[in-house]
């Protein structure tokens, strides 16, 4: 058990990894990417901060399917369709085809931070469960450091955004082949006690802490997103180059 614990921490560490540099990589290139699709800065606004679409709509959603019918299942079709939206998304050849792309891509990413508790907590003890969780998150900010730091340096947009396809297809081949089949629904179904889905809404919404750690959540990615999407396109504006730019970000990333 041991083992495979390992196996799925690098699987889900590498998955958070690739699921935030695909967002990010565009920050550095901005430029590129709004000429070779003739987007405005609103347009380049609103893809950037697409893939976080899936996550407000379909969180609760993602929750609900993974308990009912298992998380290797739904988690693995949602990352099959972010692997879809990224290998179509640099033959996208207009605002709405990339779009759409970074939408599905952001599928993947709202499934699997839904469930990185739950699946962790599988394979761990409760006490290092938590742990675990922070270790795995943490691949979400290196994803950004390389994004922001790395992307300027591919010779072409195409080259750049097929890398981060290839990355999410390796995430979805080596979840099918690891990830072992849900197990949980029998043990939930048969304990002593079974909460509805609509008292633990209840509970949830009563509690002053989660609000507050959601209001701070909101805060912080809303200023990472803010900062990775406009800082290196200000910055580009004012002559300093893709590459400076994009260590410039890095460097809040690392921070």
């Amino acid at each position: 058990m041991k083992k495979k614990g390992t196996i799925i921490f690098i699987i889900m560490f590498l998955a958070m990894l690739v699921a935030n540099y695909f967002q990010y990589q565009l920050s550095p290139i901005a430029g590129r990417v709004m000429e070779n699709l003739n987007l405005s800065q609103t347009q380049f606004s609103s893809v950037f901060s697409a893939p976080m679409i899936p996550a407000i709509v379909l969180s609760i959603i993602a929750g609900i399917l993974s308990d009912r019918f298992g998380i290797k299942k739904v988690c693995g079709t949602a990352i099959v369709i972010a692997a879809i939206g990224l290998c179509y998304r640099p033959f996208a050849y207009n605002y709405e085809t990339f779009l759409v792309s970074m939408i599905l891509a952001g599928i993947g990413t709202a499934f699997l931070n839904v469930n990185v508790a739950k699946i962790m907590g599988r394979y761990y003890e409760p006490e290092k469960t938590g742990t675990m969780v922070g270790m795995v998150m943490m691949g979400s900010a290196i994803g950004m450091t390389l994004a922001t730091s790395i992307t300027a340096a591919f010779p072409s947009v195409k080259t750049a955004l097929l890398v981060a396809a290839a990355g999410e297809v390796v995430i979805t081949v080596l979840w099918f082949l690891f990830m072992d089949g849900d197990r949980g629904n029998t043990e939930t179904e048969s304990g002593p006690q079974k909460v509805s889905l609509t008292d633990s809404i209840s509970i949830v919404l009563k509690c002053r802490h989660i609000w507050v750690l959601g209001v701070c959540m909101m805060c912080i990615l809303g200023c990472n997103t803010a900062m990775g999407g406009f800082v290196p396109m200000a910055l580009q504006s004012r002559g300093v180059s893709e590459a400076a730019a994009g260590f410039v970000i890095t460097g809040m990333m690392v921070g």
